[in-house]
């Protein structure tokens, strides 16, 4: 009987130690918090990247977004018969994640004033094909306010963002996420990766 108790101690000690080891790319080997709890809190985005990209034949429209700190810097290329055009310029910026243990999220957004807040529901994937579980962080969102001008409400499971998580530690978490769309001639590409701080 004591041998009974002590393998299902093992076994539930073996089970949540798990949830603790390394999933993300630059995670730390081991971490004494579930990477649920790592996430749940407070985040800003202190620094990240985001790539817009369409190809079509011999056009092409590239738009590049570097964010550092509450600024940042945008970057646009439109190239159409081998001329291009550039367009630049930069403001502030803010970007503010707020994940709860029940579940419910809060993003806050403000770009040059214009804010905009989107609440919903935030989860983990189960692993999927290579990715391992706990790997990906999902958002459905459940209403966007901009400014109080706008208001969208949502219902149903649609997912509406999709990021890797590739580190995740106490007070730090880099996430990312690429998308690209081919047909018809036209590759449509999407890149974003957010370096967040607590």
């Amino acid at each position: 009987m004591n041998l009974i108790v002590k393998l299902i101690l093992l076994v539930a000690i073996l089970t949540n130690f798990s949830s603790c080891l390394k999933k993300g790319e630059d995670d730390p080997l081991i971490s004494f918090r579930t990477r649920k709890a790592r996430v749940v809190g407070d985040w800003a985005v202190k620094s990240g990247l985001l790539v817009f990209s369409n190809i079509s034949g011999n056009s092409s429209d590239i738009e590049n977004v570097t964010i550092t700190g509450n600024s940042y810097s945008y970057v646009g290329t439109s190239t159409y018969n081998n001329t291009s055009n550039i367009n630049s310029f930069s403001g502030s910026f803010s970007y503010k994640f707020k994940f709860d243990k029940d579940g419910s999220f809060k993003l806050t957004q403000s770009i040059d004033g214009d804010l905009s807040t989107t609440t919903g529901q935030w989860n983990f994937t189960s692993g999927i094909g290579k990715l391992k579980n706990k790997e990906q962080l999902i958002l459905n969102f459940s209403t966007v306010v901009n400014s109080s001008i706008f208001k969208t409400s949502y219902t149903g499971n649609k997912i509406f963002m999709t990021f890797n998580v590739r580190e995740l530690r106490n007070k730090k978490m880099v996430i990312y996420s690429e998308d690209t769309s081919v047909g018809s001639g036209t590759t449509n590409t999407t890149k974003e990766e957010y370096t967040l701080e607590q």
